[in-house]
């Protein structure tokens, strides 16, 4: 069986419950249930997400987001696929494939990836359940499908997309992801967290609040370091910001050296 016939039966449960229930709120739409995962020819290693399609009176229908992550031996794990439920009209985005990266690919994946662990460590959990664990098949040895909730709608993200792109907020350490594809990924999340955050949590918070939020999560995290510029490597700080390198001859005494940026990276 191919990994698309295999990943089609994983979800079939859960997209049909899904398709079941918009077909109760809108019935004017006539959705259908002749759905299909749109398959790219193969895989390549990194982030996958492809989109579960649909008909209806309107056109096509996206009604889920397949994601997983595929490895260097392209083994791909099927207990560990998630399922994203959507409800938007849906418009194809021919995947390109990018060149080399001067970040290392998995650290961007897990970035990209681990928004939702931001998320649900700022405990959205509470106020409403992002995942629900759905039983598919009888095997013992297949975990859960992870199901997450509908996410907002591509038109709320794209005008946060919008006031995060204007408003000169970006800090330097994500300014700095050099690959174009990469960065609009960076900045598509940050901008689903955000519209997410603010509609589960009921608070207002400012977007360079919650992109602060962020940049401690990844911090503490380990997937963003303190830099030097001059060293052209990663130091350590102090809790006061200053610099414990001892072979260092250009760092100031007693303040933080102007050398020192946050830049995305693992320590040895």
């Amino acid at each position: 069986m191919s990994y698309q016939d295999q990943i089609t039966a994983k979800i079939r449960t859960a997209v049909n419950d899904h398709i079941e229930t918009l077909k109760l709120e809108h019935p004017e739409f006539l959705i259908t249930k002749q759905w299909k995962v749109m398959f790219d020819d193969g895989f390549v290693p990194g982030h996958v997400s492809l989109p579960v399609v649909t008909g209806s009176k309107k056109g096509k229908h996206l009604v889920a987001d397949v994601e997983f992550m595929v490895p260097e031996s392209l083994e791909i794990d099927l207990d560990e696929i998630e399922l994203t439920l959507r409800d938007e009209p849906f418009q194809y985005k021919k995947i390109v494939s990018s060149p080399a990266i001067d970040e290392p690919l998995g650290l961007i994946n897990d970035i990209i990836v681990g928004v939702n662990n931001f998320l649900s460590e700022m405990n959205l959990t509470q106020s409403r359940p992002m995942v629900q664990k759905l039983n598919i098949g009888s095997s013992p040895h297949i975990n859960p499908l992870k199901v997450n909730s509908i996410l907002p709608s591509s038109h709320e993200i794209g005008e946060v997309r919008d006031r995060i792109r204007s408003s000169g907020i970006l800090p330097d350490w994500l300014k700095s992801v050099s690959n174009r594809d990469v960065y609009d990924q960076l900045i598509d999340k940050i901008a689903e967290g955000y519209v997410q955050y603010t509609k589960d949590s009921g608070k207002d918070v400012s977007l360079s609040a919650f992109i602060k939020l962020y940049e401690d999560y990844l911090k503490r995290e380990g997937k963003l370091n303190d830099y030097c510029k001059y060293k052209a490597q990663l130091v350590t700080l102090d809790e006061k910001g200053h610099c414990t390198e001892a072979y260092c001859s250009k760092k100031p005494y007693n303040r933080a050296c102007e050398h020192s940026v946050l830049q995305f990276g693992t320590k040895q």
